[in-house]
Order: structure tokens, then C-alpha cells, then sequence
């Protein structure tokens, strides 16, 4: 915290994931504005704003991806195979994160701030989890490929 990375990844990741947000919901007819820092929530006279920090984005379910990558991947497979493996992880794991979020803005616009709070810290720790344990079991049947 005292070297300030978090302030970068704040800044430049971010933005574009409350954009994305924005746009999920907006296509479920939620008016949205979205900021920086934070996505607003409009709809008959109903408001809703929500703050999204750089702790918020996913970047632990990237780290447990990449620690997966490592002993997922350190069988005897074929390069292309593990290529393919990291490419469906990563926007797996991404696209897991951003429904996580947007989630989490579905449940304070619909059902307030305390419900949202109880999802955010103790249920959707658990949606990165089961993907994990889905794309790993269809990696190992349908995508990793052993050399002969």
C-alpha cells in the first residue's frame, strides 16, 4: 500500500470494468453513469451508487488462476494444448469477474446496500472457485492434450 501500485491498477484497470458493467446492466434496463471510481444506478426515481476499488476487480482469481496454471499445466502436454488451456482460463476467469461484479450492483439496485455487502464479502468469493474447479475438470476432457 505504501508504494502506491494499487493507485495505478485504480486508475487504468478500473474504468474500463465499470464501463463493461454499464453496459451489462444497461442492456437489463438499468440507466447507468459510469465514473472512475464508481457506477450510478438509476431507475424510477431510484438511485444507487455504487464504489468499485482496485481490491474489487479480481485480481485475487488472477492470482489463483496463474498458482492453478502452475501445476494444472506441468504435465507432459502439448504446447498448443497449454496455450489453448491459458487462453480459456484467462477469459474465463475474467468474464467470471466481471458477471461477480455486476452481480454485486444487481443485488444493492434490487435488494439494497446490506444484502449487496453479505454477497460481495462472503458468497462471491466462492464464483471464482467454481470455476476453477469447472474449467479445470473441462481442461483436462476436452482441451489438454498429453504428447505421444
Amino acid at each position: 500500500m505504501k508504494i502506491n501500485f494499487y493507485q495505478k491498477i485504480q486508475n487504468i484497470i478500473t474504468p474500463p470494468l465499470i464501463q463493461m458493467m454499464a453496459v451489462i446492466l444497461k442492456a437489463l434496463g438499468i440507466k447507468t453513469q459510469a465514473s472512475l471510481g464508481s457506477l450510478a444506478l438509476y431507475k424510477t426515481g431510484k438511485k444507487v451508487i455504487l464504489s468499485v476499488s482496485w481490491n474489487c476487480i479480481g485480481w485475487q482469481s488472477l492470482l489463483l488462476l496463474i498458482l492453478t496454471f502452475i501445476t494444472g499445466l506441468s504435465g507432459n502436454y502439448l504446447l498448443s494444448s497449454k496455450l489453448r488451456c491459458i487462453g480459456i482460463g484467462v477469459l474465463g476467469t475474467f468474464l467470471v469477474n466481471i458477471f461477480r461484479m455486476t452481480t454485486v450492483a444487481l443485488i444493492a439496485f434490487s435488494a439494497g446496500q446490506m444484502p449487496a455487502i453479505i454477497f460481495h464479502d462472503y458468497i462471491a468469493n466462492f464464483i471464482p472457485i467454481i470455476w476453477f474447479f469447472l474449467f479445470w475438470k473441462f481442461s483436462f476432457n476436452f482441451v489438454l492434450e498429453k504428447k505421444t
